[in-house]
């Protein structure tokens, strides 16, 4: 049952076979629109004219959020001249936003949408991972409802797929926007904590590989920035090293403000376990802190059921680990 709270979506017709759903009053989405030629079928009109001519039909102002990862997007040519806006997010599947720039999104998008008679395409590849985690958002800042019931009403009217977000690390991202729009003490702490520092403030120091059994498996250990702003292709990720189950390590790595860390074992092509899993430090740092933020250091545990699957899929591979700690700690500046 869809939450009445939540206005139903305007009208809009359009073709049936087009990946084109209303959300909210003023916001579709879908999948990433097609080209003219598509799997050496031609068609008249590409999904992109489609939706533009439906949407500029029923919105004097229409803007396409396209929340791709690739260097160039799918589509610019001749767009402003159908009387598009357009922004590109580089946003990479399966991971998260660097925070602030989800914030900044968010309240873009709002903005947009309270002028006269406009309306906002978002799309990612597949229409339901990062294109569901920014609507949930909106419908958590705008209807101040749980990340649960944004996701039931994103599901219920995102009718191709059945479930909503599902991805962990960008369930995170949520509920940091969720602490952040819903706890004063949150959004006070990390407005005062960014301002404080410089991005580069913050170092794994020690991390430690828990298999819980006894059993000694090596695994690799990845670590990306998610850059605020960012207009690279992809995470960048770098190798911090080959590390053992039950030992403590310390990398002692500079990082900025959002992180994302990969844990791979692959001793054979038949025996591979991949795991992924991104955090906002500033966040974390506020959450793990009772009192006044003047240690120097936190700890974060991950289970390996609060990690996400490989890049493109949800697999993770044959569990050969319990989880991690990491222990972060303040640059000292």
């Amino acid at each position: 049952m869809v939450d009445c709270n939540v206005p139903s979506t305007n009208s809009i017709h359009i073709d049936k076979n087009v990946d084109f759903h209303m959300i909210l009053p003023k916001i579709g989405v879908g999948s990433y629109p097609v080209s003219h030629q598509l799997f050496g079928l031609s068609k008249d009109y590409s999904d992109l004219d489609i939706i533009i001519k439906a949407l500029t039909s029923n919105f004097k102002k229409v803007l396409i959020i396209d929340l791709v990862a690739e260097e160039e997007p799918y589509y610019t040519i001749g767009i402003e001249e159908k009387g598009v806006l357009y922004q590109k997010i580089n946003w990479v599947d399966y991971h998260t936003l660097a925070l602030s720039d989800f914030i900044n999104l968010i309240y873009k998008i709002v903005s947009f949408i309270k002028g006269n008679n406009c309306g906002v395409f978002i799309h990612c590849k597949h229409g339901k991972g990062r294109t569901g985690t920014l609507v949930c958002g909106l419908i958590m800042f705008s209807y101040s409802k749980t990340i649960d019931e944004a996701n039931k009403i994103f599901a219920e009217r995102r009718i191709v797929y059945k479930n909503g977000v599902q991805c962990i690390s960008q369930l995170e991202l949520l509920k940091y926007w969720w602490n952040i729009i819903n706890n004063e003490d949150f959004r006070t702490n990390y407005i005062r904590l960014r301002a404080e520092i410089t991005t580069k403030s913050w170092v794994i120091h020690e991390f430690y590989i828990d298999d819980n059994v006894g059993k000694h498996h090596m695994f690799e250990f990845r670590l990306a920035n998610i850059k605020e702003n960012s207009k690279e292709k992809c995470l960048k990720f770098k190798n911090l090293g080959t590390f053992g189950t039950n030992t403590h390590y310390y990398p002692n790595q500079i990082v900025d403000e959002n992180i994302c860390i990969e844990i791979e074992y692959s001793k054979t092509l038949l025996r591979k376990s991949f795991a992924t899993f991104s955090f906002n430090i500033a966040m974390e740092w506020i959450m793990n802190k009772t009192a006044e933020i003047n240690d120097d250091t936190i700890s974060k545990y991950i289970s390996w059921n609060q990690m996400s699957g490989i890049k493109g899929t949800r697999f993770k591979g044959k569990k050969y680990f319990y989880g991690i700690d990491i222990k972060i700690k303040r640059k000292l500046l």
